[in-house]
């Protein structure tokens, strides 16, 4: 159970900063 949070918890910051990289990259 807990390694399967700690791995969606991980997805979801790779997530948030995919989402960071686009936003930057469609900033510039």
């Amino acid at each position: 159970m807990n390694y399967i949070k700690t791995r969606s918890k991980m997805s979801n910051n790779l997530h948030l900063l995919e989402e960071n990289f686009l936003y930057k990259l469609k900033d510039e």
